[in-house]
């Protein structure tokens, strides 16, 4: 998590960061925060270069180190002082030091929800700098804010080309590997994020880049290729933006194995999400699936495990007998909390769910696959088709993925629009993705900052047209992605309206062949509210709302999800409000 500045305005009420976006996530963060996969709470922080430092308990546990040359470095949330801060935390007495001594440990002191991690800033004249430099071209945006100025390269000489880090002015390592990439227009807006793990473990829709530990390895699954973790690797995914804590789903294929890798406690996760996973036996705040030996007799099962921020007391394993062989199953978990629900399918069946259950609020930063928290033992499985709806799906749309002989769809191949939104990511293994150039039928635009969504306008003319991404990593290298997308009138077929009376109304529907499979929605008002989509009827009753106009709004959509238009039907359908003008 890098850091934002200030703009100098007197309420220093907006940041931006140093590309010059505001509003972006973590605004007001003035530092640098790193994790520690392998040992969040613990893991030994040495200081950074010579100098006098001083121990803090001002925001938690803190130390800052006043170096040479008018610069500071400041290490925050630790778990542990090291001793030569013994009877001098908080008396404003600095203890000398060299770079590489013990200063404390990480931890999470100072907030209470969140992964625990280390907040490192460098500040030079009291103001921030970026101690990698700036390597972007002309200079460093910095100098334009307030609390901000120019960078310098500050590591020392050994380390250059570490990271593909270099000082300015001189030549980084060689980079030849481009990005990978993916592009999908319009996802389902109940689709939050969407993993094939074709041979990579970046998202086809989601936002943020996912955490990769080790070499995951990939094997034949359910469709194509899955992923497998290995011993030492790890993958996770950002919570934000990916998953909603109030009601969702989280479905997805996995290969189990012939035997389950050992454990301590005989537990075995595919999926775990925790705002406290440090902090046993406890754990509020989180939701998993894991298999255990906790059944009857030590036998194996399922438990879709939540904790609410209330603890223990509100704790619920909802569990189910692990009657699976090895090979691949589908899995599924849905939640509502306003609604205190929650329930496990095993490959496409409700096996078990509670209501009146207390569900978390917070469940942390980070969705893990395969194990419990970084370092912890894996599963053993093998992952594919991983999808995390907003809304807790039902019965019979949990069997439908099941049935499916294709993966989850991404995205859209067929639009009645020329607007078009595109889901775009990208991940580059030696550095950021520095632009992106959006193309239409061959003809690219000008390059533009990397977002993880764009909104591109097709030309009027219906046709088939293919929509480009082009993604530039730091070393100029570039990858194109695309997708076809065919512009088309959607299939509408002629709606009447017979019996009608003052209570309701008869809607005969009537549809060609070559239309193909066809649903429908109907609602009072144009909106449609939470009006399902039904397959389309010879004839449907209507009742008229009380009190209100005799209109019935009806939509189409095809099977490749192109939507008509809304369309009002019924005796008050032609009806024109004009207002009333008078003359004073």
């Amino acid at each position: 998590m890098f850091p934002t500045v200030d703009t100098g305005r007197p309420d220093n009420g907006f940041v931006v960061n140093y590309l010059g976006r505001g509003n972006v996530q973590y605004d007001g963060h003035d530092g640098n925060d790193f994790y520690f996969p392998d040992q969040p709470i613990g893991t030994y922080i040495l200081a950074a270069a010579d100098g006098i430092a001083h121990a803090s308990t001002h925001r938690g546990n803190g130390v800052w180190i006043e170096h040479p040359g008018g610069y500071v470095t400041v290490y925050w949330h630790l778990d542990k002082f090291a001793s030569i801060f013994k009877r001098k935390v908080d008396i404003g007495q600095g203890v000398a030091g060299r770079a590489r001594d013990l200063i404390g440990s990480s931890g999470k002191s100072g907030f209470f929800a969140g992964s625990p991690h280390l907040h490192f800033e460098v500040r030079h004249n009291g103001r921030e700098v970026d101690p990698y430099g700036w390597y972007g071209p002309g200079d460093d945006p910095c100098v334009a804010y307030a609390a901000c100025e120019a960078s310098a390269w500050l590591w020392r000489g050994e380390l250059a080309g570490e990271f593909d880090f270099a000082p300015p002015g001189t030549a980084a390592p060689a980079d030849r590997t481009p990005p990978v990439a993916t592009l999908t227009v319009d996802p389902p807006p109940d689709l939050l994020f969407l993993a094939h793990f074709d041979g990579s473990p970046l998202q086809q829709v989601g936002v943020g880049t996912p955490a990769i530990t080790g070499v995951p390895a990939y094997e034949h699954a359910r469709f194509g290729r899955g992923l497998r973790l290995p011993a030492g690797a790890g993958l996770s995914y950002p919570i934000a933006g990916n998953l909603r804590i109030d009601a969702g789903t989280i479905a997805f294929w996995a290969k189990i194995p012939q035997q389950y890798p050992s454990s301590g406690t005989g537990r075995n996760y595919l999926i775990a999400a925790s705002a406290q996973a440090d902090e046993g036996p406890v754990y509020s705040g989180t939701l998993a699936l894991r298999r255990d030996l906790l059944g009857p007799g030590g036998a194996p099962r399922w438990d879709f495990w939540t904790t609410p921020e209330a603890g223990e007391a509100g704790r619920d394993d909802l569990a189910a007998p692990d009657t699976l062989a090895p090979g691949s199953h589908h899995f599924a978990i849905t939640w509502d909390r306003a609604a205190r629900q929650k329930a496990l399918y095993l490959d496409g069946a409700l096996v078990v769910s509670i209501t009146g259950v207390d569900l978390p609020t917070d469940v942390g930063e980070s969705l893990e696959l395969g194990r419990w928290t970084p370092g912890a033992g894996m599963s053993g499985a093998a992952f594919d088709d991983l999808a995390i709806f907003g809304r807790a799906l039902t019965p019979p749309e949990v069997a439908r993925l099941v049935a499916a002989h294709e993966p989850v769809r991404a995205g859209v191949s067929r639009v009645a629009g020329t607007d078009l939104q595109l889901d775009a990511n990208a991940l580059d293994d030696a550095g950021g993705i520095m632009s992106v150039q959006l193309g239409i039928n061959g003809v690219f635009g000008d390059p533009q900052p990397y977002e993880e969504s764009y909104h591109l306008s097709l030309p009027p003319a219906t046709g088939v047209y293919t929509v480009a991404a082009r993604f530039f990593d730091r070393a100029a290298n570039s990858t194109t992605v695309s997708a076809t997308v065919t512009l088309a009138r959607p299939s509408q077929p002629l709606v009447t309206v017979e019996d009608v009376t003052e209570l309701g109304a008869t809607l005969v529907f009537s549809s060609t062949r070559e239309a193909g499979a066809i649903e429908m929605r109907i609602s009072p008002t144009p909106d449609f509210g939470s009006a399902a989509w039904l397959p389309l009827p010879g004839r449907q009753p209507w009742t008229w709302p009380l009190g209100g106009a005799r209109i019935i709004w009806v939509q189409f959509r095809d099977a490749d999800g192109l939507t008509s238009p809304p369309q009002a039907v019924g005796p008050n359908a032609w009806w024109v409000y004009l207002p009333i003008a008078s003359r004073r």
